[in-house]
């Protein structure tokens, strides 16, 4: 016989019991996730009891699954892209150069993006970001540029300061374009592009350059190829063919296996983030004109910061019409 506190405590039983059954698929879901997720189920692979081996067997295929870029890429876009979309924006110019407010677009999504014009440049630098922070957290560097004599293009991928959207390899790699044409279609005439990639900003340049003409690239804290940074940077990783990656795989070293323009590396040898051994490789692997500059105290987010004479001398060199000499 049920009365009202038995019939309660029933009720209060399947509440728990379905609580239990959706936490119990949330850590199942979030375990490829988690080290100690993979490391309960090869456990379990080593048992005696052969059901429950073929139980981990399947576990872990399906964790497998789960785990793989071609399914969790938006977990691991929330782990490649950290993009802020406050900044001061309310300045009229940087190094003597006036702003200009540039709006544009890619795809259904409007970008923005800022134009420092130097009438007398023989070139304008169109700066691909890293994946943190948004184009106003990049003043310095372009005060570095802007003191080169060279004019500046910066803009924000989908998703990154008042550009709409949410940002993905390949939606990046896009916006890159897009902001290429823009950029065309503005600047004058007499000037060459020089495109300049930072951090993952390096692989989503080398992927516009294979779709753009530039007169010259820089890229600063390079690494080789996506799944090779992700494989060095999450070892699990190593456990999948890279089709299983974002169709753009951001292959640098491949670009510049093949023809390319003159190149500038910069790197700094205190980078814990992407190893300085990328842009040595990347400058070993080279075919064309390159060079490499390393910054001895620097790490990955100071570069602009700990630049030195050697570096600027460089740069400017780089930019102008007699290239440096290589490191």
């Amino acid at each position: 016989m049920n009365d009202g506190n038995s019939l309660a405590l029933d009720e209060t039983a399947g509440s728990a019991g379905r609580f239990g059954f959706f936490w119990r698929a949330i850590r199942f879901l979030l375990a490829p996730f988690t080290f100690n997720g993979w490391s309960n189920c090869f456990s379990e692979l080593k048992a005696l009891d052969s059901k429950k081996a073929q139980v981990a067997a399947m576990k872990a295929a399906i964790y497998y699954a789960l785990f793989s870029p071609l399914i969790a890429m938006p977990f691991y876009n929330t782990v490649l892209f950290h993009p802020y979309v406050t900044g001061y924006y309310d300045f009229d110019s940087i190094a003597g150069v006036k702003k200009q407010d540039i709006l544009f677009r890619s795809g259904s999504e409007r970008l923005h993006g800022w134009y420092f014009s130097n009438p007398a440049s023989l070139h304008v630098v169109l700066i691909s970001h890293g994946n943190a922070g948004n184009i106003t957290h990049r003043k310095s560097l372009i005060k570095l540029l802007l003191e080169t004599g060279a004019s500046v293009f910066i803009y924000d991928y989908e998703g990154y300061g008042l550009s709409t959207g949410s940002p993905s390899i390949d939606k990046c790699c896009l916006d890159a374009t897009a902001a290429f044409d823009c950029l065309s279609s503005i600047k004058d005439t007499k000037q060459e592009i020089v495109l300049y990639g930072e951090s993952i900003g390096t692989g989503i340049t080398c992927e516009l350059a294979r779709l753009r003409c530039a007169k010259k690239i820089i890229l600063q804290s390079g690494f080789q190829s996506l799944p090779q940074i992700a494989r060095e940077k999450v070892p699990l990783t190593a456990i999948y063919p890279e089709f299983v990656f974002p169709c753009k795989h951001l292959d640098t070293r491949k670009f510049l296996e093949g023809n390319h323009p003159p190149v500038l590396l910069i790197h700094g040898r205190k980078d814990e983030i992407i190893p300085a051994h990328n842009s040595r490789d990347l400058y070993a692997a080279s075919s064309g004109t390159r060079y490499l500059v390393e910054l001895p105290d620097a790490g990955h987010n100071d570069i602009v910061e700990k630049m030195d004479f050697q570096a600027l001398s460089a740069i400017s060199a780089f930019l102008g019409k007699d290239a440096a000499s290589k490191s």
